[in-house]
């Protein structure tokens, strides 16, 4: 295990732990996705946090009305490569929803060790995304340019959901 990722796994138990001692409504949460990009399939996993930037509605329990603010921190990989990855995102709220992110990826093996992926796309309850995505700094390991478009489908899960 690197430097980088070790670090990665620390910022992200300290953003797990951090649930637990916040005030700001902050909904602990996993995003598991998957992208087709430069004719491989990329899986991610993510865990973070979603807060709530609207006044709530009262018969909103489980806050799909609201818009929020998420950041997450985890990992993406394809087939051949690891990078850790960072992502601040936006939801407007409502069961159908525009959502959009700003991604950074960190590639230990490529000249280009960071690469930018704003994305935007849609949500259904704030719950299952599907974003189109343009990579900035997008190169392959060999060097050579990369296909920077990315089609992203992802589901992003409450923690709270699993609290007893």
């Amino acid at each position: 295990m690197n430097i980088i990722q070790m670090r990665s796994l620390l910022i992200t138990g300290i953003l797990l732990s951090l649930g637990y001692c916040t005030h700001l409504q902050a909904q602990p949460v996993i995003k598991l996705g998957i992208t087709s990009q430069d004719r491989n399939t990329w899986r991610e996993i993510m865990v973070g946090y979603g807060f709530d930037l609207s006044d709530n509605n009262p018969l909103d329990f489980f806050g799909v009305e609201s818009t929020s603010l998420g950041i997450a921190l985890g990992i993406e990989s394809d087939d051949n490569e690891l990078s850790p990855k960072l992502s601040v995102g936006l939801n407007t709220g409502g069961p159908f929803s525009l959502t959009g992110s700003l991604n950074v990826n960190y590639f230990h093996e490529r000249e280009q060790k960071f690469a930018f992926t704003p994305e935007i796309g849609g949500a259904l309850l704030k719950l299952l995304h599907v974003t189109y995505g343009y990579r900035f700094n997008s190169f392959r390991r060999d060097g050579r340019p990369g296909n920077p478009h990315r089609l992203s489908f992802f589901l992003t899960v409450p923690l709270v959901w699993f609290k007893p």
